[in-house]
């Protein structure tokens, strides 16, 4: 697939951002495999990704999704700058984007009750974690 590129000289840019989102997901699926490998009780079909934010380590998984929302926001803005006729639309961007926020979203929320109990995390009790 060939895209078109609004300014000429502005294809290397374009293809650098498209480049993020190419990179944002195998990124984030990596780094949450090896983070739930080093964690003892965590089962990566059993618990939510999100749980691997708690913990001392769980800097690791916030990072992690903020990475992963900026490489999404930057695919956005690549697809956007495209003159293609499917790809350039302004839904696909939107969506792209929204990941993206989402992502960055993600780590300002409180962990779940299902997160804590599950991997029995002593710092946030059950009748703590909803409120």
């Amino acid at each position: 697939m060939r895209f078109e590129f609004a300014r000429s000289g502005a294809a290397p840019l374009t293809r650098g951002l498209l480049r993020c989102g190419v990179a944002a997901g195998p990124l984030f699926v990596t780094v949450f495999l090896a983070e739930g490998a080093r964690r003892a009780g965590y089962k990566p079909l059993r618990h939510p990704v999100s749980s691997l934010s708690l913990g001392p380590h769980g800097w690791v998984q916030v990072a992690n999704f903020s990475a992963a929302g900026t490489l999404c926001l930057a695919a956005a803005a690549g697809l956007s700058r495209t003159r293609d006729a499917i790809v350039g639309t302004r839904l696909g961007p939107a969506l792209i984007g929204a990941a993206g926020l989402g992502c960055w979203a993600r780590p300002c929320s409180p962990p779940t009750r299902s997160a804590a109990t599950h991997l029995g995390h002593p710092t946030l009790s059950p009748s703590r974690a909803n409120q």
